[in-house]
């Protein structure tokens, strides 16, 4: 989160447990094993999930915004001590 000094966890609300469909509690599985994935630097597997979800939802501004990111550690990883933390330069 921009302005922050430490890192924190950021979460999505999907919305109200019994109008969360099953397709979308699919996608979340499959993002959360894409960040998984991510923080393994496993970045190949984590944006082919990430096209999976996408595939599904062409707008998840997350699965987005993570996949961007898989795709340049692809060509530039991250230093060596990287702990999966990212840095949000704007709001």
């Amino acid at each position: 989160m921009k302005g922050k000094a430490i890192a924190i966890d950021i979460y999505e609300s999907l919305g109200e447990a019994p109008q969360v469909s099953n397709g979308m509690r699919e996608r979340a599985k499959t993002y959360e094993e894409a960040l998984r994935c991510s923080t393994e630097r496993r970045f190949a597997d984590a944006v082919q999930l990430l096209d999976t979800v996408l595939a599904a939802d062409p707008q998840d501004g997350p699965s987005l915004r993570l996949r961007e990111l898989c795709r340049a550690w692809m060509n530039m990883p991250p230093p060596e001590d990287w702990d999966g933390v990212t840095l949000f330069a704007e709001k």
